[in-house]
């Protein structure tokens, strides 16, 4: 048995710590132009979501009786697209559709198959830790190389933002984020400089880099917040004595050291700013703080109350495919709470918030110093992932969402 223990603990590590590298070779065979039948990103991540739904039907029935909402959710994501199809009219497009809804599926299979193999002690604490840190260095790896070499994309057409050969804006962006608290966490609570630790300050200064590098207001703003939280919380705690305040000074000064002359030197940084001053002087508060998206919702919200059958399209929505085909405004708002209405239906929406947002009520000790970081995480995911939208959808950004929930439901074992 704990042969098999280790075996999955593998699997579940390489399946999962890969998904940086994933991202960043569908990137890279974009920005060449090199043309491949069936994207290597979509052929591993069905092989990932393959095994994931394989151990949930084997484990189906533990799911059922803990609760049905999974089964409901997964088994509706699966239903719709086939439903949809008396608008399109083409079997091209249930299978299109298929794509947008196994993205957010994996999500729910993320959790429900850590919570499976979790009770039956075959996941250990440790295995999320891993993860986290794993995909910290793969994405450190795969961005500060390519912005060294001078190759890879930047994110605005001014030149302004860069995100090397990953994909999309928005699933780098939330990974940063996500790895910002989990390295910031574990800087803050070192006791002594092991060859360990001085790699994890190195990653850290490095994700805070990648995260101004890549110019999203988010990734400005965020980690400035989160930073202040976790020093007040220490403060108020009384936990800090004077080799561990030593310690963080010198972390910090370092960190901003570091940032300052990058600043300095780096023409992508400045362009950034340039940008974020003209749209603040071009835009309305509204469309500058949400990057317009605001002007989608307006644009999807009235096509909607005009379509025929409203009701029906408001309750169980159209699916991407025939927005994208019919609606004029491409397959995004770009905001994933009204995605979801727009897309699936106001049925969908209540199904997947009332899952997420049980899963914070239901988590034991989550303002612990073990779990804190997870509920950190998890609060900036979801409003990201609200505001923000290109996380429930999308590949990457939809793994690390899945993961951090699972490190809400997590018992800290050891």
């Amino acid at each position: 048995m704990k042969k098999i223990n280790i075996n999955y603990e593998i699997l579940f590590y390489i399946l999962f710590v890969i998904t940086p590298i994933i991202d960043s070779i569908n990137g890279f065979l974009k920005f060449y132009n090199i043309n491949t039948y069936v994207s290597v990103g979509q052929i591993c991540r069905m092989a990932i979501l393959g095994v994931l739904f394989l151990i949930f039907i084997a484990n189906i029935k533990e799911v059922i009786k803990e609760s049905y909402l999974p089964v409901i959710i997964i088994t509706y994501f699966i239903i719709m697209p086939v439903f949809y199809y008396m608008y399109n009219q083409n079997i091209g497009s249930v299978m299109a559709e298929l794509v947008y809804t196994t993205k957010f599926i994996m999500i729910i299979l993320i959790v429900e198959v850590y919570k499976i193999l979790s009770k039956k002690n075959i996941f250990r604490h440790k295995i999320l830790e891993n993860i986290f840190w794993g995909i910290g260095v793969i994405t450190v790896i795969t961005f500060i190389i390519p912005f060294i070499l001078g190759v890879g994309s930047n994110v605005y057409s001014n030149g302004a933002g860069f995100k090397a050969f990953y994909n999309a804006n928005n699933d780098l962006s939330i990974t940063l984020v996500v790895l910002f608290i989990y390295f910031l966490d574990i800087v803050l609570k070192i006791k002594k400089f092991s060859t360990r630790n001085i790699i994890n300050v190195i990653l850290l200064i490095a994700i805070t880099i990648c995260n101004f590098l890549i110019a999203s207001k988010t990734n400005l703003v965020i980690p400035i917040i989160v930073t202040v939280v976790y020093l007040a919380r220490i403060v108020k705690n009384q936990d800090i004595n004077k080799t561990k305040k030593k310690y963080i000074i010198i972390s910090i000064l370092s960190i901003l050291v570091v940032i300052v002359a990058f600043l300095c030197m780096s023409d992508v940084v400045q362009k950034t700013f340039d940008r974020i001053i003209h749209f603040w002087n071009d835009l309305g508060f509204a469309s500058f703080i949400f990057s317009e998206r605001n002007m989608y919702l307006s644009k999807t919200w009235s096509q909607l109350v005009t379509a025929e059958n409203f009701i029906v399209k408001f309750v169980f929505g159209v699916g991407f495919v025939f927005r994208a085909n019919y609606w004029g405004r491409g397959q995004l708002i770009e905001m994933d709470f009204f995605d979801f209405v727009f897309s699936y239906g106001i049925v969908s929406l209540v199904l997947v918030y009332v899952y997420f947002i049980k899963i914070y009520i239901k988590s034991n000790n989550r303002l612990g110093n073990a779990k804190f970081k997870y509920t950190v995480q998890y609060i900036c995911v979801l409003l990201f992932s609200t505001f923000a939208g290109h996380v429930m959808f999308s590949g990457l950004a939809g793994t690390i969402m899945g993961l951090v929930a699972c490190g809400m439901i997590n018992k800290i074992r050891k």
